[in-house]
């Protein structure tokens, strides 16, 4: 799984965009990258400060997970070998960043930051019990 947490405002379409010129960089099919920008303009929001886009790139297909929720399209083969390659391609544009994607180098940031946590509260014992409606019988429940 490769994570990205922005750290600014981005538009999901002007985010593919920047992708797909990655992606021809590295001598991608123009075909394919065409179709591809289409899907993820489709797909992607607009991203906010701490958001976290995942991509799981699995052996036939690859998805993206924005903070919770897995986007509605699954890519094939190709598209999880180009995206895999923006990043860690020699010819990558992100060449400095390789160490650190590839776990050589700390990146200074605090590991447990990029883990998302949804948010919940504590458990309070005096609210545990379930308010229940005003005429509720529970014993005419149980003879059901």
């Amino acid at each position: 799984m490769f994570s990205i947490k922005y750290k600014k405002p981005i538009e999901g379409k002007n985010f593919a965009i920047t992708l797909i010129k990655e992606m021809e960089a590295q001598q991608f099919n123009t075909d394919d990258t065409t179709a591809w920008l289409k899907k993820m303009q489709e797909i992607f929001p607009d991203f906010s400060p701490n958001d976290i886009l995942n991509f799981v790139a699995l052996e036939n297909k690859g998805y993206f997970i924005a903070n919770d929720t897995v986007l509605d399209h699954e890519f094939d083969t190709k598209f999880t070998q180009a995206f895999i390659n923006i990043w860690l391609s020699p010819k990558s544009s992100f060449v400095k960043l390789q160490p650190q994607l590839l776990g050589q180098e700390k990146s200074g940031q605090n590991e447990q930051e990029f883990q998302y946590q949804p948010a919940s509260e504590p458990f309070d014992e005096e609210n545990s019990m379930p308010e229940l409606p005003p005429n509720y019988d529970p014993q005419q429940n149980l003879k059901g």
